[in-house]
C-alpha cells in the first residue's frame, strides 16, 4: 500500500466482454483515508441502452427495466473523472473494469483514459503474489481476512463490493505499512503458534521420598517379585 488515502472501485456490467458491446450499469467508488473506509463515495446506476445477459442478472440482479430511468454514462462522466483524477484507485481484476470504463469514456467523446489520469492498483495481482495457488476472488479473500459479507447476500453490487474490497485491501496490505505488528501471526498463517518461553530451562524442584514411602515402595516390589516367581 503506497498511500494512506486511496479509492477503491468496482463496476457491474451487462456482460463479460466489452468487445461484444457490453456496457457498465453500475459504478461504485469509495474513499479510504488513514486506513478507514469513509462515507465519501461516488455511486451511480446507469442505463446501458441495451439488453443485459441473463447470467449477469443472476449475479447483480439488475434488469433493463430497473435501469431504464437511470442516467446514461455521458451524464455522469465529468463527475466520475473529477472523483478519480490524480488518485490511487484499487480495483480487483483491473484488466476487466478498466477497458469497460475507457470504452464508456470513448463513447462519450472523451480522449482521456482512466489508467492515464490516476494510478490503478490491481488487488487481484497483489492477492496472487501473497496467496499463490489459492482462490483469490472477493468471496475467498473476505473469508480469508474475516470480512463480513452479509451485505452482498442477496446480490453483488458495485458499491457493496467496493466497500468489501476496501476492507480486504486494508487487511491484506496492512503489514506493508506497519498498521499491524508484523511479528504477530496473520490470518493466512495456518501453523499453530507456540510460546516456547514456557519451556525455557528452569531450576528443577527436587522432591525426595520419605523413609516410609521408600519402605512401602520396596515392599511393593518384593510382593510383585514373589507373585511372578509363583506363577
Amino acid at each position: 500500500m503506497s498511500a494512506k488515502r486511496f479509492l477503491v472501485l468496482d463496476t457491474e456490467t451487462t456482460g463479460l466482454d466489452v468487445h461484444e458491446g457490453h456496457r457498465i450499469i453500475e459504478v461504485g467508488c469509495v474513499e479510504v483515508d488513514n486506513f478507514q473506509v469513509t462515507e465519501t463515495v461516488f455511486h451511480s446506476y446507469l442505463n446501458p441502452e441495451r439488453e443485459i445477459d441473463s447470467e449477469a442478472i443472476r449475479v447483480h440482479g439488475l434488469t433493463l427495466a430497473r435501469l431504464a430511468k437511470e442516467p446514461v454514462f455521458a451524464e455522469i462522466a465529468e463527475d466520475f473523472l473529477r472523483f478519480v483524477r490524480d488518485n490511487e484507485v484499487v480495483i480487483h481484476n483491473a484488466s476487466f473494469d478498466i477497458p469497460f470504463l475507457n470504452n464508456e469514456l470513448k463513447l462519450c467523446g472523451y480522449d482521456e483514459r482512466v489508467d492515464q489520469i490516476c494510478k490503478v492498483v490491481d488487488s487481484l495481482e497483489i492477492a496472487g503474489r501473497k496467496h499463490a495457488r489459492q482462490y483469490n476472488n472477493l468471496d475467498a479473500l473476505c473469508k480469508r481476512y474475516n470480512v463480513d459479507t452479509a451485505s452482498r447476500d442477496e446480490a453483488h453490487g458495485a458499491l457493496v463490493d467496493a466497500r468489501l474490497l476496501a476492507r480486504v485491501y486494508i487487511k491484506m496490505t496492512a503489514g506493508e505499512v506497519g498498521l499491524f505488528d508484523e511479528s504477530e501471526p496473520t490470518i493466512d498463517q495456518h501453523e499453530t503458534m507456540v510460546d516456547y518461553s514456557f519451556f525455557e530451562r528452569r531450576t528443577p524442584v527436587i522432591v525426595r521420598a520419605t523413609a516410609e514411602e521408600l519402605e512401602a515402595h520396596n515392599e511393593c516390589v518384593r510382593t510383585l517379585k514373589e507373585t511372578l516367581q509363583t506363577d
